[in-house]
């Protein structure tokens, strides 16, 4: 694993992180998770991937401060993170949207829990509305979109709350494939649209090798339980990548990653098997 940077230099820090539960069935500890160790610097988009059941989620969730950690601490610009908040924002795979809300009312509901006047943050969220290709659909209700355009409204209502960190849980993992590839486009499209230095910091979690090597410019590969990371891999592609998905060295990244994983993920097959 490449060398921790200095506290200061990270946007996020993870310090020692483990997460230990009782399995309600036999009462014994688990090791879920960790110790974790890794640094985000501002602007970085990094990607998580690993074997079913190694901790991704558990490391996301106790990153968004919705769930402590056994041991270790999260930092964000050198402060411990003890519980949710509006520096972070988080995107789940369920999309997790307020199904009796409009799509402008859920784009604005951070900002009117903020006290933001209601012209001001009908405003801000139609900018974002627009952002995302949402414009016409504002009064439309979450069961009137399909699953692209729920995963859209979702994303807009994270970054009009202009959160200094994205988390991300496998949130393109309920689309279909051309859905995903023409979101995982948009989501780029948005994530670099200021230009460097207006790029969000972004914590990605997915199961999917080619989305983590198209959209990240780092990979992390966890371990199975209890998840460590085994690798941190630079992910030097030029952007745009469109193309790149054709290229030798492409799939070659691919099939590195994959062989790092291989074997854990058979093992946790295998394991969830046994415990049907």
């Amino acid at each position: 694993m490449a060398a921790l940077k200095d506290t200061v230099q990270a946007k996020l820090s993870c310090r020692n992180l483990s997460m230990e539960y009782r399995n309600a069935r036999t009462g014994d500890r688990v090791q879920a998770l960790g110790p974790v160790n890794f640094d985000i610097p501002d602007g970085q988009f990094v990607a998580i991937v690993g074997p079913s059941g190694c901790g991704k989620s558990t490391l996301l969730s106790i990153v968004a401060g919705l769930t402590g950690p056994t041991t270790g601490e999260v930092l964000v610009d050198g402060t411990r993170i003890v519980a949710p908040g509006p520096d972070r924002g988080v995107c789940f795979q369920d999309y997790a949207l307020f199904p009796w809300m409009s799509v402008l009312q859920n784009v604005a509901f951070g900002l009117k829990a903020r006290g933001m006047p209601r012209r001001e943050r009908e405003s801000l969220a139609q900018d974002f509305i627009e952002r995302v290709q949402l414009q016409g659909f504002e009064s439309r209700y979450p069961q009137e979109l399909s699953g692209g355009m729920r995963q859209r409204c979702a994303l807009a209502r994270v970054l009009a709350n202009d959160p200094q960190v994205l988390l991300m849980d496998e949130p393109m993992a309920a689309l279909d494939a051309q859905t995903r590839q023409i979101m995982q486009d948009d989501l780029l499209k948005i994530w670099g649209a200021g230009g460097g230095g207006a790029r969000k910091t972004v914590m990605y979690i997915t199961h999917s090798i080619d989305e983590a090597v198209y959209l990240a410019d780092r990979i992390l590969v966890m371990s199975a339980r209890p998840g460590l990371i085994k690798a941190d891999i630079t992910n030097d592609f030029e952007r745009p990548r469109p193309s790149a998905r054709t290229r030798p060295d492409y799939a070659t990244r691919i099939d590195h990653i994959w062989s790092l994983i291989r074997n854990d993920a058979m093992q946790a097959l295998v394991a969830r098997e046994e415990s049907k």
